[in-house]
């Protein structure tokens, strides 16, 4: 799943059901060009090294590295970068609760044998398909916009699963630094933001494959191709700072408790139809004694985590 997302993020690979349906056919030969390289486990591994390495050389030339420097911009060091993202000095910091729920969902997601995580990638791409295909059609300014089926971009990925979340994270550090970053100066922010979409020299493997899958595409389907690319870019972004947002009222409703009934209306307002869409992806997935959600409601779990969370409220 995660590759999913980030293929189209870095060269403009992205899913979409052509304007014209005459190039249907074609733009699947496309997907699945796609697919047969990052689901092969050697070039898969390639592509995700790649993902992950460059990304580390690209928030070096776009982060401040200390608060000494003087270029302007958000300050992110490459041992921050490499932090854990689930322990006390990642973006979960001061909030020890959501840290154990994050690290049970890793657990879920990465360590979950094969069949698991292969639904868990087909559920949850598919809700992320939902999220963002009502924008691209608003984009597109076509009501009936539709995304087609996805191949699985990972089905190769079990052997790599470390790059996979290396990569991952390297990316929730930095972007986390960089909204953190954007409430105390949005001079730097937009400073650092710019310099990361710099991205010259960099994922010429994907790009590549990109190219390269691009040539199964019908010359005459070009101008729909680029319509869609361009809009779902801009989605993506749109989307990624909505989820942020969502992010962190979640967290600041757990960290800063109040009430179990504020907590449970916040995360529930926050995370809207995702905790239906979670909810069902675990149930269809995850073996029931491996679940709580397989006899609980997603909107009972929340109600009653954040009852625990009463019993830790020190005020």
């Amino acid at each position: 799943m995660f590759k999913f997302l980030a293929i189209f993020h870095i060269c403009g690979l992205f899913f979409i059901q052509f304007v014209s349906p005459s190039c249907n056919s074609s733009f699947k030969k496309y997907l699945n060009c796609i697919a047969e390289s990052t689901g092969d486990p050697s070039k898969g591994k390639n592509l995700e090294d790649e993902f992950a390495d460059d990304f580390e050389i690209l928030a070096s030339r776009s982060f401040d590295p200390s608060r000494t420097s003087n270029n302007g911009r958000c300050v992110l060091s490459n041992a921050e970068l490499k932090t854990d993202i689930f322990g006390d000095d990642g973006p979960l910091r001061n909030c020890p609760d959501c840290q154990k729920i994050a690290k049970d969902l890793k657990k879920k997601i990465f360590d979950a044998p094969e069949d698991v995580r292969l639904c868990l990638r087909l559920e949850l791409a598919d809700a992320v398909v939902d999220e963002l295909q009502p924008c691209i059609a608003r984009e597109l300014n076509d009501p009936n916009f539709r995304v087609p089926p996805l191949p699985d971009f990972d089905e190769g990925s079990s052997s790599f699963q470390d790059v996979i979340l290396k990569a991952v994270s390297y990316r929730v550090m930095a972007y986390s630094r960089l909204y953190a970053c954007g409430g105390v100066s949005v001079t730097r922010a937009n400073a650092t933001q710019a310099a990361l979409q710099n991205k010259a020299g960099l994922f010429k493997n994907h790009c590549g494959l990109s190219s390269s899958c691009k040539q199964k595409i019908n010359p005459s389907c070009n101008d729909d191709f680029f319509k869609v690319e361009k809009a779902t870019c801009k989605c993506m972004f749109v989307k990624k700072d909505e989820w942020h947002a969502k992010f962190e009222i979640v967290r600041d409703s757990i960290e800063n408790f109040q009430s179990q009934d504020i907590c449970s209306k916040s995360i529930k307002d926050a995370v809207g139809g995702w905790r239906y869409k979670l909810q069902s992806a675990l149930r269809k997935c995850v073996p029931a004694r491996d679940n709580l959600l397989a006899t609980l409601s997603i909107d009972k779990a929340i109600d009653t985590a954040c009852g625990d969370f009463t019993k830790f409220d020190v005020s």
